[in-house]
């Protein structure tokens, strides 16, 4: 009789226990690791949408300061059906500037560095400039869009000031 007595007092897990317990952490491990990771992509994939932003604000807020220094009374040309920009920047000195879409590069170029083009902006999937003198108010109107994870599109219209 103590024999049976001892048994019923044994302390401990059964093998069932421990792989129930096994299973449900597994589980719940599963569910954690795989939140983890979606947030992680969608956390890798705002960083690159947000590069692409960057990159674009940067862009469209170079070229907007110096149409704004452009000779409004000068020839402000929108060559390639809108997709070149070419004007004359006043100051601080004259100079000739050619913004050009070409591939998935918006490019520049001026003859103060000896007339070569760098690139402004990469990941270009469209640049369309219009240029309005009909009315006594000159505007350039510009529309940037950038193509990665996502799409960024920058619209902007831009008065020259300068009427020397």
């Amino acid at each position: 009789m103590n024999k049976t007595r001892r048994k019923g007092h044994q302390k401990g897990f059964t093998i069932i226990e421990l792989i129930l317990s096994i299973v449900i952490l597994g589980i719940v491990g599963v569910f954690t690791f795989s939140f983890l990771g979606n947030n992680m992509s969608a956390y890798v994939k705002e960083q690159q949408h947000k590069l692409l932003y960057d990159q674009g604000r940067l862009a469209m807020k170079y070229i907007a300061r110096e149409i704004r220094d452009a000779n409004r009374n000068a020839n402000i040309n929108t060559p390639g059906g809108g997709q070149e920009l070419q004007f004359t920047r006043v100051h601080p000195s004259s100079t000739n500037i050619h913004y050009k879409f070409s591939g998935t590069s918006l490019t520049r170029n001026d003859n103060s560095v000896g007339g070569s083009y760098y690139i402004l902006a990469g990941n270009v999937s469209a640049f369309n400039a219009s240029y309005n003198s009909g009315t006594q108010i000159v505007t350039v109107e510009l529309v940037l869009t950038l193509t990665g994870v996502g799409t960024v599109k920058f619209r902007t219209e831009i008065y020259p000031r300068n009427s020397v």
